[in-house]
């Protein structure tokens, strides 16, 4: 019998008598992650956003540990959920209840996120079962045979069998697989220092002090790297503004665009504002950037993140009131666009992204992104530099669009100067690529252009 079907009762029911008491907090975990996964499978929305949701409903019934053990086992899921469908049909077969199959799915999964040791997934896992050391490495049962390399890589690394086949194509098999590989692992806890309050070391220190295990990163001359889970959030040191969460890649980009003091630079999709933070310390708090973003909830966050970074040479504004902003009627030194994008460079934190994806995303995007850029560009001057940024992994939304965009007629051209910090990355005149399976950050592609004078 597995785990779901012995108990009915809510989570803190009592256990029978022949369950330890360890063996029972598991299966009440175990029961509360089925009822939210069911949750999940009912809404279209970001999973990270809807788990919030859940836990704030319940907030009574979950402390941080329950927390902590719903996100690992979910996210497990949505990472792995072909390959764990696979191994549950073998071992369970076709003939068990749909709360069996979800029982086995959900401490698989656990397995898998390592939060469940042998002698757990013993105690609710079907009797029997021998094939723990082979899930854990991840591979699929001998018996099973797939058409071709596509398929078998779908199956393993848990992706759709179109978006496979896609990347096949576009990278070649064996970079295809190590780039789906790395996808699915969870990625480290990484932070940025401000610099306009304080130096790296003197961050690093201040952590260390209090017994967190950090590391400065490896590219970024900002980025810190935190090898223990921390709630950032509640620490002082994110309190009072010493260190932002950022994606190492996110830094790269914007210490790629070089803002310099003095110069007028505008983040045209700031979204929260990550870069553009970043940006105004890199510019010693001279000059000014300008964040604009349709989404004026997203511009209220940022208002926020400024104040506690103490970053006074941001101007938020919505892209309406652009005009009231004299200093800029010469047009700006520098645009950066971070457009809308499948945002496939980020399914390491947001696995559930690959199964809300469509291909028809993939010509949807190009079209938007394209009309983001014409419409900032008469805002650009002359000899100015534009900065296109995605975080998608696919041609369609990268060279395709630098394709179109200099066939378009709108006076860019690449620019050819070599970015030092992602020299490394360059795939073409002006073009450059993170890869997560290459880079260890989130997937980035940006675009250097200059505006030609008149």
């Amino acid at each position: 019998m597995l785990l779901c079907a012995s108990i009915a009762p809510p989570y803190g029911a009592l256990a029978p008598s022949s369950v330890t008491d360890k063996t029972h907090i598991l299966q009440a975990q175990l029961r509360a992650a089925r009822e939210l996964w069911l949750e999940l499978g009912r809404s279209n929305s970001p999973a990270d956003r809807r788990v919030k949701q859940f836990f704030l409903q319940h907030r009574k019934k979950f402390g941080s540990r329950d927390r902590r053990f719903l996100s690992e086992v979910i996210f497990s899921l949505y990472r792995h959920k072909t390959f764990i469908d696979i191994w549950t049909e073998k071992l369970l077969g076709n003939s068990s209840s749909e709360e069996d199959r979800d029982g086995a799915m959900l401490a698989l999964a656990a397995v898998l996120a390592g939060i469940l040791d042998k002698e757990g997934a013993q105690a609710v896992l079907p009797d029997g079962f021998k094939s723990e050391e082979r899930i854990k490495a991840h591979d699929l049962p001998e018996d099973i045979s797939f058409e071709s390399e596509v398929d078998a890589a779908a199956a393993r690394y848990s992706f759709p069998d179109w978006l496979v086949k896609r990347w096949f194509e576009q990278f070649g098999n064996a970079p295809a697989v190590a780039l789906l590989c790395s996808l699915n692992q969870r990625p480290p806890l990484v932070g940025r220092v401000n610099p306009s309050k304080m130096s790296r070391d003197e961050l690093l220190a201040r952590f260390q002090s209090k017994g967190i295990s950090v590391e400065a990163s490896k590219r970024s001359d900002c980025g810190v790297v935190f090898r223990n889970r921390i709630h950032l959030l509640s620490t002082e040191e994110f309190q009072k503004g010493y260190v932002e969460i950022q994606d190492e890649g996110s830094q790269l980009i914007t210490q790629a665009v070089g803002p310099r003091a003095g110069e007028w630079v505008w983040d045209a999709c700031a979204g929260g504002g990550g870069k553009a933070l970043l940006a105004a310390a890199l510019m010693e708090n001279k000059g000014c950037v300008v964040a604009s973003d349709i989404r004026e909830g997203k511009l209220r966050d940022l208002e926020k993140r400024a104040k506690r970074a103490g970053a006074t040479n941001i101007r938020i504004v919505v892209p309406d009131r652009l005009d009231e902003i004299t200093e800029i009627r010469d047009g700006f030194d520098k645009i950066m666009i971070d457009v809308p994008c499948s945002g496939t460079g980020t399914i390491r934190r947001n696995p559930d992204l690959k199964w809300r994806l469509q291909e028809k995303d993939f010509e949807s995007y190009p079209e938007r992104q394209l009309d983001i850029i014409e419409k900032a560009l008469p805002r650009l001057k002359k000899g100015g530099k534009l900065y296109y940024i995605t975080c998608s992994l696919d041609r369609a939304e990268n060279e395709g669009v630098v394709e179109k965009l200099l066939a378009g007629g709108d006076g860019l051209e690449p620019d050819g100067d070599v970015v030092p910090i992602l020299e490394n990355c360059k795939t073409g005149e002006g073009q450059y690529r993170l890869m997560p399976h290459e880079q260890s950050t989130d997937g980035f592609f940006l675009a250097v252009f200059r505006k030609r004078p008149a």
